[in-house]
């Protein structure tokens, strides 16, 4: 399996102190998660050349005796790493700010045919499970073989700034969703309305995307021709519009054991610091 991630903005150079003591840009955690998840291969969306500069400067780390010397031994090891990891990752760029999809889109010739892993590099994870948040997905993608999307519980005052979806489980653990509607920020009444998962009466719980997608081949047939038909909002093409072309054909909603954030908002990126530091410290 192929795996492309969409670089939003800068937050993907946000630090953070990852779980063996290192300060990483935030991609660069979870580029380790995902080599430590199985994949070999990785395309990042950027927005323009300089980006792709940026990110080829960083995984060069010299090599050369003089400057190896000069480090500890640990940090010897792990400039190799990086340079190990820079081989596994081409750049697409997105030269028109044009919405989600649009930057998925870009990676149409890349994911060849195959299904691909999608994260966004703006959200980091955290695994409850000995498999990291992406292996999770995968794992259950080798079981279903079915377009997946990682959702969470959130608050109702919360769904207008989340995909929100509903559907009917389709276990007995409340993990795997058979999707039924798909809504983009929905306000709350909307959600309450239309999106909500009743657990029993007078109680109600509303799930929203995680930031990890296992996509198949023919979601790009279907972007491309939301791209010609200039079938978007605010002149954005959204991936919302095309999962939904998979509602009724096993589109999957599947909640992982572990914890998104969201690290372009401030609260967020906090409470990942301390998530972060909090698996150092013990």
């Amino acid at each position: 399996m192929n795996t492309f991630k969409n670089m939003p903005g800068g937050a993907g150079l946000t630090p953070l102190i990852d779980k063996d003591g290192l300060l990483k840009p935030a991609i660069l955690i979870l580029l380790e998660q995902l080599i430590e998840a199985g994949i070999e291969e990785i395309c990042l969306v950027v927005g323009s050349e300089d980006d792709v500069r940026v990110y080829q400067d960083f995984f060069r780390a010299p090599l050369d005796a003089e400057h190896n010397k000069k480090l500890p031994v640990n940090m010897q090891d792990y400039e190799q790493t990086l340079n190990e990891i820079g081989e596994k990752i081409s750049y697409r760029i997105q030269h028109e700010r044009r919405g989600f999809g649009h930057a998925v889109y870009q990676c149409h010739d890349f994911a060849g045919g195959e299904p691909v892993l999608l994260l966004l590099g703006d959200t980091v994870y955290t695994s409850a499970k000995k498999h990291n948040c992406s292996r999770q997905l995968i794992n259950i993608y080798e079981e279903l073989e079915k377009p997946l999307i990682a959702i969470h519980k959130i608050p109702a005052d919360q769904t207008n700034h989340y995909g929100i979806l509903c559907g009917s489980w389709i276990d007995t653990t409340r993990t795997k969703m058979d999707v039924t509607a798909f809504v983009e920020k929905p306000e709350r009444s909307y959600a309450k309305k239309n999106l909500s998962m009743s657990i029993k009466e007078d109680q109600e719980e509303y799930y929203a995307v995680f930031g990890q997608y296992i996509l198949p081949p023919q979601i790009f047939t279907v972007l491309k021709n939301n791209i010609d038909n200039q079938k978007c909002e605010s002149k954005e093409i959204e991936m919302t519009d095309a999962f939904n072309a998979f509602i009724g054909n096993g589109l999957t909603g599947v909640v992982l054991d572990g914890k998104m954030y969201d690290i372009g908002i401030p609260p967020a990126y906090q409470a990942a610091f301390n998530s972060f530091n909090y698996r150092i410290s013990t």
